[in-house]
C-alpha cells in the first residue's frame, strides 16, 4: 500500500494522472502526464439520434500532440493535431470532428497518439455535421459556429461579459 499510481497526486489514486486545473471552465481537475497509447473510455446515453460535434479542451507546453476518437470501437475522427499552447495550464479548444450517433448507449474512446499534453474535458455538442467548423477561443468562453444551419454554440464562464454581433453578408 501507499504507492502512488497518480503522478498528479490529486482526486484519486487509480492510475490516471490527475492534477488541479486552472482553466476558466473546469471541474477543478485535468488529466496530465499523457503518454502515447494511453486512452480514456466514456459511456454516454444519447436520448435522440443526431449529429454531434466533438471538441477537446487541452494544454501543451511545447509539443504537438495527436489524439483520435472512436465510438463503439469505430474511429470517427482520424488523427487530430493538438498544436502547442505555450503552457501546461494554457488552455485551447480543438474541434475533433463531427459524426452521427444513434439513440442509445455508446462508448467513446479517446486515445493519445503522442505524449506531452494535458486534457481538461471532452465536449459533445448537437450539430448538423456539415459545413466547416470554426472554433474561436477567448479567456472564459468558447464559440463554435457551423455554417450549414447556423447554430451558434457558446460555452461561457459565469459572469464573463461578451457581446455578439451577427451580420448577414448574403443580402
Amino acid at each position: 500500500g501507499g504507492a502512488s499510481w497518480n503522478s498528479g497526486g490529486s482526486y484519486r489514486n487509480d492510475g490516471v494522472d490527475i492534477e488541479p486545473c486552472s482553466d476558466a471552465i473546469t471541474n477543478g481537475y485535468n488529466v496530465g502526464w499523457t503518454n502515447a497509447g494511453e486512452w480514456m473510455v466514456y459511456t454516454i446515453r444519447v436520448p435522440e439520434a443526431g449529429s454531434f460535434i466533438a471538441s477537446l479542451r487541452y494544454a501543451a507546453q511545447s509539443a504537438t500532440g495527436r489524439v483520435r476518437l472512436a465510438v463503439d470501437g469505430t474511429g470517427v475522427t482520424g488523427s487530430v493535431t493538438l498544436p502547442p499552447t505555450g503552457g501546461w495550464q494554457t488552455w485551447k479548444t480543438q474541434v475533433l470532428g463531427s459524426f452521427v450517433l444513434e439513440e442509445g448507449t455508446h462508448t467513446l474512446k479517446l486515445t493519445a497518439e503522442t505524449e506531452g499534453f494535458n486534457l481538461n474535458y471532452l465536449d459533445l455538442t448537437v450539430g448538423t455535421g456539415a459545413g466547416p467548423l470554426q472554433p474561436v477561443d477567448s479567456p472564459g468562453f468558447m464559440v463554435v459556429y457551423e455554417t450549414s444551419s447556423c447554430p451558434l454554440i457558446i460555452a461561457a464562464q459565469k459572469d464573463v461579459p461578451f457581446q455578439i454581433e451577427w451580420y448577414d453578408t448574403a443580402g
